[in-house]
Protein backbone atom coordinates (compact mmCIF):
# COMPACT_ATOMS: atom_id res chain seq x y z
CA UNK A 1 0.00 0.00 0.00
CA UNK A 2 1.26 2.93 -0.76
CA UNK A 3 3.10 5.01 1.72
CA UNK A 4 2.27 8.81 2.50
CA UNK A 5 5.14 11.65 2.75
CA UNK A 6 3.96 13.64 5.90
CA UNK A 7 7.13 15.13 6.86
CA UNK A 8 8.61 18.08 5.22
CA UNK A 9 11.35 17.48 3.16
CA UNK A 10 14.85 18.48 4.89
CA UNK A 11 15.48 21.35 2.72
CA UNK A 12 12.43 22.87 3.93
CA UNK A 13 13.26 22.28 7.50
CA UNK A 14 13.27 25.52 9.43
CA UNK A 15 16.15 25.83 12.70
CA UNK A 16 13.84 27.28 15.09
CA UNK A 17 16.85 29.18 16.66
CA UNK A 18 16.88 31.23 13.27
CA UNK A 19 13.35 31.62 11.61
CA UNK A 20 13.18 34.49 9.42
CA UNK A 21 9.90 35.47 7.34
CA UNK A 22 6.63 33.86 6.94
CA UNK A 23 6.06 30.01 7.69
CA UNK A 24 6.94 27.60 4.22
CA UNK A 25 2.89 27.42 2.93
CA UNK A 26 3.15 23.93 2.31
CA UNK A 27 4.22 23.00 5.83
CA UNK A 28 0.18 23.57 6.77
CA UNK A 29 -1.69 20.41 7.72
CA UNK A 30 -4.26 21.81 5.17
CA UNK A 31 -2.72 22.74 2.44
CA UNK A 32 -3.84 21.49 -0.75
CA UNK A 33 -1.16 19.27 -1.69
CA UNK A 34 -1.33 17.37 1.94
CA UNK A 35 -5.03 16.89 1.97
CA UNK A 36 -5.16 15.81 -1.82
CA UNK A 37 -2.11 13.62 -0.84
CA UNK A 38 -4.55 12.45 2.51
CA UNK A 39 -7.45 11.68 -0.32
CA UNK A 40 -4.89 9.90 -2.71
CA UNK A 41 -4.02 7.76 0.21
CA UNK A 42 -7.66 6.55 0.91
CA UNK A 43 -8.55 6.30 -3.06
CA UNK A 44 -6.07 4.07 -3.66
CA UNK A 45 -7.71 1.79 -0.22
CA UNK A 46 -10.87 1.93 -1.52
CA UNK A 47 -9.71 0.79 -5.04
CA UNK A 48 -8.22 -2.13 -3.70
CA UNK A 49 -10.47 -3.76 -1.08
CA UNK A 50 -13.91 -1.70 -2.52
CA UNK A 51 -13.56 -1.25 -6.19
CA UNK A 52 -17.07 -1.02 -6.90
CA UNK A 53 -17.69 2.09 -4.40
CA UNK A 54 -18.29 5.13 -5.18
CA UNK A 55 -15.43 8.01 -4.52
CA UNK A 56 -15.84 9.72 -1.06
CA UNK A 57 -16.15 13.56 -0.95
CA UNK A 58 -12.75 15.26 -0.45
CA UNK A 59 -11.42 15.04 3.13
CA UNK A 60 -11.30 17.55 5.51
CA UNK A 61 -9.15 18.94 8.04
CA UNK A 62 -10.67 20.08 11.71
CA UNK A 63 -9.48 21.94 14.03
CA UNK A 64 -11.99 21.56 16.55
CA UNK A 65 -11.75 17.98 16.87
CA UNK A 66 -9.68 18.27 19.98
CA UNK A 67 -11.39 14.77 21.32
CA UNK A 68 -11.17 12.72 18.54
CA UNK A 69 -8.91 11.73 15.67
CA UNK A 70 -10.58 11.24 12.66
CA UNK A 71 -14.86 10.86 11.99
CA UNK A 72 -17.05 9.83 8.95
CA UNK A 73 -20.08 11.10 8.28
CA UNK A 74 -22.40 8.95 6.38
CA UNK A 75 -24.55 11.57 5.20
CA UNK A 76 -22.03 13.64 3.41
CA UNK A 77 -19.27 10.33 2.86
CA UNK A 78 -16.95 12.09 4.36
CA UNK A 79 -13.69 11.51 6.20
CA UNK A 80 -12.23 14.28 8.89
CA UNK A 81 -9.71 14.28 10.29
CA UNK A 82 -7.86 16.08 13.17
CA UNK A 83 -5.20 19.17 12.28
CA UNK A 84 -3.72 17.98 15.80
CA UNK A 85 -3.23 14.44 14.10
CA UNK A 86 -1.73 16.25 10.61
CA UNK A 87 0.69 18.14 12.93
CA UNK A 88 1.65 15.66 15.58
CA UNK A 89 1.02 12.31 14.63
CA UNK A 90 3.56 9.95 13.33
CA UNK A 91 2.81 8.54 9.71
CA UNK A 92 1.94 5.68 10.40
CA UNK A 93 -0.80 7.14 12.83
CA UNK A 94 -2.06 9.33 10.40
CA UNK A 95 -2.69 6.09 8.38
CA UNK A 96 -4.24 4.20 10.85
CA UNK A 97 -6.75 6.76 11.60
CA UNK A 98 -7.43 6.85 7.72
CA UNK A 99 -7.71 3.38 7.65
CA UNK A 100 -10.13 3.12 10.63
CA UNK A 101 -12.26 5.82 9.21
CA UNK A 102 -12.39 3.91 5.61
CA UNK A 103 -13.49 0.74 7.67
CA UNK A 104 -16.25 2.77 9.01
CA UNK A 105 -17.26 3.80 4.76
CA UNK A 106 -17.06 0.74 3.28
CA UNK A 107 -19.02 -0.64 6.42
CA UNK A 108 -21.83 1.73 5.60
CA UNK A 109 -21.18 0.88 1.66
CA UNK A 110 -21.90 -2.75 2.64
CA UNK A 111 -24.73 -2.81 4.91
CA UNK A 112 -25.81 0.94 5.74
CA UNK A 113 -27.81 -0.73 9.10
CA UNK A 114 -24.42 -2.43 10.57
CA UNK A 115 -23.42 -1.27 13.96
CA UNK A 116 -20.78 1.09 13.78
CA UNK A 117 -18.55 -1.14 15.68
CA UNK A 118 -20.26 -4.32 15.15
CA UNK A 119 -18.76 -7.77 13.72
CA UNK A 120 -19.20 -5.82 9.88
CA UNK A 121 -16.70 -3.35 11.06
CA UNK A 122 -14.35 -5.62 12.67
CA UNK A 123 -13.91 -7.45 9.77
CA UNK A 124 -13.62 -4.94 7.62
CA UNK A 125 -10.80 -3.96 9.86
CA UNK A 126 -8.81 -7.46 9.60
CA UNK A 127 -9.51 -7.11 5.92
CA UNK A 128 -7.33 -3.34 5.87
CA UNK A 129 -4.66 -4.68 8.14
CA UNK A 130 -5.84 -2.76 11.25
CA UNK A 131 -6.93 -3.78 14.62
CA UNK A 132 -10.85 -4.23 15.42
CA UNK A 133 -10.84 -1.09 18.10
CA UNK A 134 -13.20 1.08 18.65
CA UNK A 135 -10.60 3.94 19.24
CA UNK A 136 -7.05 4.14 17.24
CA UNK A 137 -3.92 3.83 19.85
CA UNK A 138 -2.51 7.29 19.55
CA UNK A 139 -0.28 8.07 22.36
CA UNK A 140 -1.40 11.98 22.03
CA UNK A 141 0.09 12.82 25.69
CA UNK A 142 3.71 12.81 24.05
CA UNK A 143 2.30 15.76 21.81
CA UNK A 144 2.82 18.91 24.00
CA UNK A 145 7.03 17.99 23.83
CA UNK A 146 6.67 18.79 20.30
CA UNK A 147 4.21 21.66 19.97
CA UNK A 148 6.14 25.47 19.53
CA UNK A 149 4.19 28.97 18.66
CA UNK A 150 6.26 31.00 16.39
CA UNK A 151 5.11 34.30 15.35
CA UNK A 152 7.07 37.58 14.19
CA UNK A 153 8.69 40.40 15.45
CA UNK A 154 7.00 44.09 14.09
CA UNK A 155 9.98 45.79 14.71
CA UNK A 156 13.00 43.65 12.70
CA UNK A 157 10.60 40.85 10.93
CA UNK A 158 12.56 38.15 12.82
CA UNK A 159 10.19 34.88 13.83
CA UNK A 160 10.09 34.20 17.55
CA UNK A 161 9.64 31.29 18.74
CA UNK A 162 7.81 29.75 22.35
CA UNK A 163 7.04 27.01 23.63
CA UNK A 164 4.09 28.61 25.13
CA UNK A 165 1.28 31.06 23.78
CA UNK A 166 2.40 34.21 25.15
CA UNK A 167 0.37 38.09 24.68
CA UNK A 168 3.52 39.93 25.30
CA UNK A 169 7.05 39.02 24.53
CA UNK A 170 10.16 40.51 24.29
CA UNK A 171 12.32 40.12 20.68
CA UNK A 172 16.13 40.17 20.75
CA UNK A 173 16.11 43.79 19.00
CA UNK A 174 14.81 44.96 22.11
CA UNK A 175 10.90 45.37 21.67
CA UNK A 176 8.31 44.65 23.84
CA UNK A 177 6.08 42.99 21.59
CA UNK A 178 1.85 42.66 21.63
CA UNK A 179 1.16 39.20 20.12
CA UNK A 180 -1.62 39.43 17.95
CA UNK A 181 -0.95 35.91 15.51
CA UNK A 182 0.40 33.02 15.91
CA UNK A 183 1.56 29.76 14.55
CA UNK A 184 1.20 26.64 16.16
CA UNK A 185 3.85 24.46 14.92
CA UNK A 186 5.21 20.81 15.46
CA UNK A 187 9.13 20.23 15.82
CA UNK A 188 11.07 16.93 15.64
CA UNK A 189 13.81 15.75 17.69
CA UNK A 190 16.39 18.51 16.78
CA UNK A 191 14.10 21.52 16.83
CA UNK A 192 13.06 21.87 13.51
CA UNK A 193 9.48 23.14 12.20
CA UNK A 194 8.39 20.22 10.13
CA UNK A 195 4.40 21.50 10.12
CA UNK A 196 1.99 24.27 11.03
CA UNK A 197 -1.04 23.24 12.43
CA UNK A 198 -2.44 26.45 12.28
CA UNK A 199 -2.62 30.05 13.21
CA UNK A 200 -4.00 31.28 16.38
CA UNK A 201 -4.22 34.32 18.91
CA UNK A 202 -3.71 34.77 22.12
CA UNK A 203 -6.88 36.02 22.99
CA UNK A 204 -8.82 33.47 21.15
CA UNK A 205 -9.31 34.97 18.08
Amino acid sequence: MRRLRLVAPARKAIQTENISGALDPSMKVDSPERVAELYRFVRSTLARYEPGMDPLSPIRVSRRMTRTLGSYRPDKRQIAVSSRLLAFGEQSHVETVLLHETAHAITHHRNAKASSHGRLFKSVCRELGIEPNRFVNVPIREWSSRRRYVFTCAVCGESLVRKRLLRIARCECGARLEVQRVARVAVDVGGRVVRVEGYTSPRGG
